[in-house]
């Protein structure tokens, strides 16, 4: 409500000033130019890269420096501070880089911006008129954007946002000029401290308005071109829209988890640190300034000065943390701690790493989707052991059967009430955050969000078929007929098998080895089925069970062996922990392939080699039982070889 009043007041100002005044006009309409030139621009960046920055965050911020060098260059590259915050917010809210190398790339990206004013110091001020230059520029870049490759796409959009800048800023300057004859707005100049306070407050206000620092600067600069505002004021100006700035970091943040809040609350903090320092030190800066000025030949170049100001203002900024880094991070920490988010059994369960930041680069979203999956994953393995009277203990090591057999009781509860507590909720934020994201994103990711739609619906499917079962395993379980309760509880071996390999899988660091668990388990069910194996038959010929018996235990069965393929389906993406490291991700999309045997040929030749040495060996082996257990081992590999190979 208060987002809707905020925007129509603001649509109510400007239709005043627009009455009010021809200049406000102008000078608005300039400012809305140059705002749209910088979304072309960064856009251009983006195609010409090909999201570059984003595939480098994670390679190269291993090191503090590291992280500040690479927030600078994409600053210098993207002309935007706040863009580079927001990405850097997305990937510490898919838990891709740690919060210290999160805050270093936002304080290098602060020094990267600086780049912006230099530039804006050099267009305007100018006897000839820079829009001159721009027509051209848009004729070209108009050219550029109508043909059919990225590239050349890409810088079509940067030639158009160069040309509308240049026009923007020539608005600018024209309003200002003709405003000086109508007007003069250094009637309201103010001196001393109460004139830093003043103006710094209103160039807070106007960036945060703005939501561009660029924008100030050329707003600052133009109405010192145009002797509009005093050097001093415009200082202070200068010192507010580097405060202001961080807003946009303040609502990229909002939909993140606790590290982008984090993030966001240290740009504040060390802009709002570094603005006391300049405000309360500002007339033992000036000389530096004028020092530097006076060394690189811009004595007289006010909007120079102003270059330099905002450059030191940031380098300074930056310096003042650095000795102590370690401590500041600690203490943002400190400010926000981590909820501690215990879901009780009774509770609904809600998402953990699912937030508006990640979704809005393709890359971070797929590896906060296939974290959720595996939240959802360990969610659906709860309901499952909690539907027979097991727990997670019960499939950690080796399996007791005595054991199980023992603690076999089967959940009589509602096992609706737990899908809705455990899986529900859950399950339709995955699927909403996954639509959102791929209208979001390039069409080329589309078939991996899908896999993760798909992988999340089979873990879903495992517990409605559960539930299908839930009424023949208390009937059966609790039977006299000694048979048709063995059968049953075979039926949960089975299930309590499989989620005991796929326990070892997630647990397993080589792919390898993980192919030969899922070949192993595959092939214990393909060996251990009741039907195709005429073990139910037989229990109707010896009238072991009844016909009506056969038929729920056929119909069981078959839930049953749905449930362990499912699982093991989806376990395939869930514990490969390649995929949980964005770099490799992109690797796996490039080629097609993003699941467990991404490498698959590679690793079926390592098999094949194994195979055939195992002949070898098994043809010189003399110790009958060494001889057998090789033999096992080779039918294991044989299978996993036919599974797996093309």
């Amino acid at each position: 409500m208060m987002k809707k009043f905020f925007g129509a007041g603001i649509v109510l100002a400007l239709l005043w000033g627009f009455y009010q005044s021809k200049n406000f006009g102008i000078i608005s309409g300039g400012i809305a130019l140059f705002l749209f030139g910088m979304i072309f621009l960064g856009q251009g960046f983006k195609e010409l890269t090909g999201g570059g920055f984003e595939k480098v965050l994670k390679k190269f911020t291993n090191r503090i420096w590291k992280s500040m060098t690479l927030g600078a260059v994409g600053a210098m590259v993207m002309q935007s501070s706040s863009l580079v915050t927001i990405i850097a917010i997305s990937f510490l809210s898919a838990d891709l880089i740690p919060l210290a190398q999160g805050i270093a790339i936002s304080l290098g990206s602060n020094i990267g911006t600086t780049s912006g004013a230099w530039l804006m110091a050099n267009l305007g001020g100018k006897t000839v008129s820079i829009s001159s230059f721009a027509m051209p520029i848009i004729v070209f870049g108009l050219l550029f954007l109508i043909q059919k490759g990225k590239n050349i796409k890409g810088v079509g959009n940067i030639l158009l946002g160069i040309g509308i800048i240049f026009i923007g800023v020539q608005y600018i300057q024209d309003g200002f000029s003709v405003m000086k004859e109508s007007m003069d707005l250094m009637a309201y100049s103010l001196e001393g401290f109460r004139g830093i306070l003043v103006f710094t407050l209103i160039g807070i206000t106007l960036t945060v308005l703005l939501q561009s620092s660029h924008a100030s600067i050329l707003l600052i600069m133009s109405a010192l071109w145009a002797n509009q505002v005093t050097f001093e004021n415009a200082l202070a100006l200068t010192i507010g829209a580097n405060i202001g700035t961080t807003f946009s970091g303040i609502l990229g943040s909002i939909n993140s988890n606790v590290n982008g809040k984090r993030l966001a609350i240290a740009d504040v903090l060390s802009k709002v640190l570094t603005g006391i320092i300049f405000t309360l030190f500002i007339y033992q800066i000036i000389p530096i300034v004028e020092l530097i000025a006076s060394y690189l030949n811009f004595t007289s170049e006010d909007a120079f000065k102003i270059a330099i100001f905002h450059t030191l203002f940031n380098i300074l900024g930056v310096a003042i943390i650095l000795p102590f880094y370690s401590s500041f991070v600690k203490m943002i920490e400190r400010l926000l701690p981590e909820k501690n988010v215990i879901q009780e059994k009774s509770e609904v369960s809600t998402n953990i790493y699912l937030n508006g930041a990640s979704k809005e680069l393709a890359v971070t979203a797929l590896v906060a989707l296939l974290k959720e999956t595996r939240h959802m994953y360990d969610n659906s393995i709860f309901v499952i052991l909690k539907a027979f009277g097991l727990t997670k203990e019960d499939i950690a090591g080796e399996i007791n059967h005595e054991e199980i057999d023992r603690r076999i009781k089967v959940y009589e509860g509602d096992i609706d009430k737990l899908y809705g507590e455990k899986i529900k909720l859950l399950f339709g934020e995955i699927m909403d955050y996954t639509s959102e994201t791929i209208s979001l994103n390039d069409e080329k990711y589309y078939p991996e969000f899908a896999r993760i739609r798909r992988a999340n619906t089979d873990i879903v499917e495992t517990v409605k078929t559960l539930k299908h079962m839930q009424r023949n395993l208390i009937r059966f379980i609790n039977s006299n007929n000694e048979e048709i309760q063995k059968q049953y509880k075979k039926i949960i071996f089975d299930i309590v098998y499989v989620l005991k390999n796929i326990q070892a899988l997630s647990e397993s660091e080589s792919n390898e080895e993980k192919m030969r668990i899922i070949g192993r388990t595959e092939k214990y069910l393909y060996e251990n089925d009741l039907i195709s194996n005429g073990e139910v038959d037989k229990l109707i010929r010896n009238k072991l069970i009844t016909n009506e018996m056969a038929t729920s235990l056929i119909k069981d069965t078959n839930y049953k062996d749905d449930i362990c393929k499912k699982l093991l389906t989806s376990a395939e993406m869930v514990f490969n922990k390649e995929i949980f490291n964005e770099d490799i991700v992109e690797k796996k999309i490039k080629k097609g392939i993003f699941s467990l045997v991404s490498s698959k040929k590679k690793r079926i030749e390592k098999l094949k080699r194994q195979k055939y040495n195992l002949k070898a060996k098994i043809d010189k082996e003399k110790n009958r039982q060494k001889k057998a257990d090789l033999k096992k081992e080779l039918d294991e590999i044989q299978f996993i070889i036919e599974k797996f190979a093309d």
